[in-house]
Order: structure tokens, then C-alpha cells, then sequence
């Protein structure tokens, strides 16, 4: 009677083995510890309005590097209608790092691409400037990225 029990048990638990290895759940909580370990990418996707005269920021925290933050930024103020712009210009655009070190810096631009290598995590800061004093109208910026640890 003993054995039988021991027996129906590790049967038992053969049984429950194989319902975890083959259920699709298990790729879920496999996916799911992989985000949290960080080893997942990170879409970064933000559309603002960068008044006229001032300097607008977008942060991001990267934890995990080293890893690559790529992507492009597009400006629209003219192209979007808006009132009193006579073009799709930003007076610069800046890729900040956490060490308040610039990345990557264009001045005037209507667009661009950016691939920076990141090997200290922190705070990566957007700078969007729209600021002059001739500046009378707002631009939207749009920017489409991807951050991939190693």
C-alpha cells in the first residue's frame, strides 16, 4: 500500500512536470523575468509640442548597459500647419548623457538619426530648443527610438 502511494506521488509529479514544460504560460513568466532582468529592448516614443522661445526636455532611465540607444527625431512647424511657422526648424537638438556630457548636438535641424553607444546607466535627456527671441511659433517633435542592451 506504501509503495503504491509513492508510486501515484512521483507520478503525480511527473505529470504536473510535464503540464509546466509544454504550457505557454511558462514563456510568459520566461519573458516576463527577461524584461526584469532588462535584457529586453525599450521603445522610446514620444510626440511634444516645444513652445516658441523656450527649451523643452524628454528623460529616459536606461539601468541595464551597456546597450544602444538608436532612433530618428522628426520637427514639424510649417509642414503641420502650425500658426506662424515659416519652416520645420528647431534652433538645436541635444542628446544629453547622465554625466551631463552632450552626445550628439545638430543645430537647426528639420530631422534627424542619433546611435549612440550607452555604457553608464542614468538618465539620457532629449534638449529640444526652440528658444530666440525671433522664434514665434511652437514646433512639434516627434521621436521614434529603440534602446538594446548588450
Amino acid at each position: 500500500m506504501k509503495q503504491r502511494s509513492i508510486v501515484g506521488v512521483f507520478v503525480l509529479a511527473g505529470l504536473l512536470a510535464a503540464i509546466w514544460f509544454f504550457t505557454p504560460a511558462r514563456k510568459v513568466l520566461s519573458k516576463a523575468s527577461a524584461a526584469a532582468t532588462g535584457s529586453q529592448p525599450i521603445p522610446v516614443k514620444e510626440t511634444m509640442t516645444v513652445e516658441p522661445g523656450k527649451i523643452q526636455t524628454f528623460g529616459c532611465e536606461f539601468p541595464n548597459t551597456p546597450g544602444r540607444l538608436y532612433g530618428t527625431f522628426h520637427v514639424a512647424g510649417s509642414s503641420a500647419k502650425i500658426k506662424g511657422a515659416t519652416d520645420d526648424t528647431l534652433i538645436a537638438f541635444k542628446l544629453i548623457g547622465p554625466n551631463n556630457e552632450t552626445l550628439q548636438k545638430l543645430d537647426k535641424p528639420t530631422s534627424g538619426n542619433f546611435d549612440i553607444h550607452i555604457t553608464s546607466p542614468g538618465r539620457y535627456t532629449f534638449v529640444l530648443d526652440n528658444g530666440g527671441i525671433i522664434r514665434r511659433s511652437a514646433r512639434s517633435v516627434e521621436i521614434d527610438a529603440m534602446y538594446k542592451p548588450d
